[in-house]
């Protein structure tokens, strides 16, 4: 399937893919053997695979947000979506607490600062960032990862934004038709591969909890924002033949059964 932005890939393939091929991914997948199973060919697992989602976030950005207005991302890893919105002449900051990867992040840092992004090693429910406010914050495939509720992070996350600012927000979706069908059918778990579960040092760190939609509309509505879109993000089919059918089916219903869902937020102000 024709993508979107073919020569930001393409150059995000030139700097990226023979980075990710040189990190220590057994490092790396110290906390989450995934890292360290797909390690023959990380560009095609890490941002190949997840193109469908960047290209959603790049062209709400494009649509909708002035360039020069300053971004927040929470989260870096492998720093996709700031390279796209530094090139597209926004003003990224950077975020990654680094405790759990050693030294492999270090030349996925070194392309981030090369590349205009001011980066941040913090963990930011514990740390402050001077009062700093953002016209957009990002929040993008993470908050499956983390340990508990979202609760401070969101509110975190509600201080750092300005009045008029968006809050910008993708998680996979643990309803998605596959994972029904592979429940209903095959017996599979919702929850991440086991084996990649009980190869992980602890503590884990893979996806602890999706999200169904009624989940992500209470998220927001406790944490006071008002949600100003709700959306989907339809992978490209991919994998085995099987897979590739499944997908193709799920994109044609509702987005209750898609791969991911895409939010825009604002502050809600009383």
């Amino acid at each position: 399937m024709k993508k979107k932005f073919p020569d930001h890939f393409n150059k995000l393939k030139n700097i990226l893919e023979p980075e990710l091929r040189n990190m220590d991914m057994s490092r790396l997948g110290k906390y989450n053997f995934s890292y360290t199973k797909n390690s023959d060919d990380p560009f095609a697992y890490m941002v190949n695979a997840e193109w469908s989602y960047y290209e959603k976030v790049l062209s709400w950005y494009l649509d909708n947000v002035p360039k020069k207005s300053t971004v927040l991302e929470i989260g870096m890893f492998v720093p996709v979506i700031p390279l796209l919105l530094s090139w597209e002449g926004y003003k990224v900051t950077a975020i990654e607490n680094l405790n759990f990867y050693g030294k492999a992040l270090d030349p996925m840092v070194k392309i981030a600062k090369d590349n205009d992004i001011e980066f941040l090693n913090i963990d930011i429910i514990e740390e402050d960032l001077d009062g700093n406010k953002f016209d957009c914050i990002n929040l993008l495939a993470v908050i499956e990862h983390i340990l508990g509720s979202p609760k401070a992070l969101l509110s975190k996350i509600r201080f750092m934004l300005n009045e008029s600012g968006r809050f910008v927000f993708v998680v996979p979706n643990q309803a998605r038709l596959i994972r029904r069908l592979g429940l209903m059918f095959g017996g599979i778990s919702v929850l991440p591969e086991y084996e990649d579960y009980y190869k992980s040092d602890y503590p884990f760190e893979g996806h602890h909890r999706e999200y169904v939609l009624s989940e992500v509309k209470y998220m927001f509505a406790k944490s006071n924002f008002i949600i100003t879109s709700l959306d989907s993000v339809k992978y490209k089919p991919h994998g085995s033949l099987l897979k590739k059918i499944i997908t193709i089916i799920g994109n044609f219903l509702p987005k209750q059964f898609h791969q991911a869902f895409f939010v825009i937020a604002k502050k809600n102000k009383y």
